[in-house]
């Protein structure tokens, strides 16, 4: 049997004042808060990391080149991999051996 929920009065008020925007405690709060503290921090750091951004990446810019044509390289061979296992397994699934010829 499911239990009926009869709200008290204090629970009554405390949903009301929720539903017309009142947060609590929060009303009591004065001042600027740790936001605007954040805010002006983050007003000089961006600038400052956009710039270490840039030239980072202007030094890595040969290495990242070569990470990538790495990458590729190794995703294309993962993929053969890949193909092979794929086309060796439905050979073994009709029961015909492969032969392999000289590209293979």
């Amino acid at each position: 049997m499911r239990v009926q929920y009869n709200a008290t009065a204090a629970t009554a008020h405390a949903y009301q004042n929720a539903l017309n925007g009142d947060l609590g405690i929060y009303h009591l709060q004065t001042g600027a808060g740790i936001g605007s503290f954040l805010a002006k921090l983050l007003k000089k750091a961006i600038p400052i990391g956009k710039t270490l951004l840039h030239h980072g990446y202007e030094a890595l810019k040969p290495e990242l080149k070569k990470v990538a044509v790495k990458g590729i390289e190794y995703a294309a061979n993962k993929g053969t991999e890949y193909l092979e296992n794929a086309h060796n397994a439905a050979y073994k699934k009709i029961g015909v051996k492969r032969t392999k010829d000289s590209l293979s």
